[in-house]
């Protein structure tokens, strides 16, 4: 685990770790585990007075990036540190609050790890990455599955009639269907899947919620 290589970006931040405030993301570059740690624990404890009074200013984050995982670590104004990490083999989501900077590196240390065990967090959530082309550009998304609130891409579970992965053909990128109802009419919204690899993956996520609706071709 320590030949992990892990790419770190900080948003809100001088390269002092002081908060600023600004919502420019800095790239400070790739760093093994240890070193990755050892930087965590120049996460500020507090905001500075001058920079709570002013509006809409970038909480001060760290954020990480590895092959298997995206975390953000951001310090709010209650001085306790928020956590988004996602898992980005299965699209798993989890959001925490956590007080004091000892405390918060020994769970992104378990993250980064493989050791955090996902059946003792609550409230998880399922993205699907997707791309679309913006500005002529291809552009990573995240297609959300809410077993909370029981919808898909905001469609709610009862009014989806069909989901159809379509593998790569030629020429044609790997894709899903979604095939709903809406109004008493039937609709359906197509997406470009990220990567090819992972629609087996989608389909055997997807069709645990869904069953038989879920088809693939």
């Amino acid at each position: 685990m320590e030949n992990k290589k892990v790419k770190v970006a900080i948003q809100g931040l001088s390269k002092n770790f002081e908060p600023t405030g600004s919502y420019e993301v800095v790239d400070i570059g790739v760093f093994s585990l240890c070193e990755t740690i050892n930087l965590l624990k120049n996460m500020p404890k507090k905001y500075p007075r001058n920079l709570v009074k002013q509006l809409g200013f970038c909480p001060a984050s760290i954020l990480l990036n590895t092959r298997e995982s995206m975390i953000s670590i951001s310090l709010l104004d209650d001085d306790t540190y928020y956590i988004d990490y996602t898992d980005k083999v299965s699209g798993w989501n989890y959001e925490k609050n956590i007080e004091g900077i000892p405390e918060t590196i020994g769970f992104v240390t378990k993250i980064l790890l493989g050791t955090i065990d996902e059946k003792t967090l609550e409230k998880p959530r399922y993205y699907i990455r997707i791309c679309m082309k913006k500005h002529r550009k291809n552009e990573a998304l995240w297609l959300l599955l809410d077993l909370d609130n029981k919808t898909l891409d905001n469609i709610p579970f009862n009014n989806i009639v069909r989901i159809e992965l379509f593998r790569k053909k030629p020429v044609k990128p790997p894709k899903i269907k979604i095939v709903y109802t809406e109004y008493g009419l039937r609709r359906s919204v197509e997406y470009r899947l990220f990567d090819e690899t992972l629609v087996d993956k989608y389909f055997r996520a997807l069709h645990k919620v869904f069953g038989d609706k879920v088809v693939l071709k």
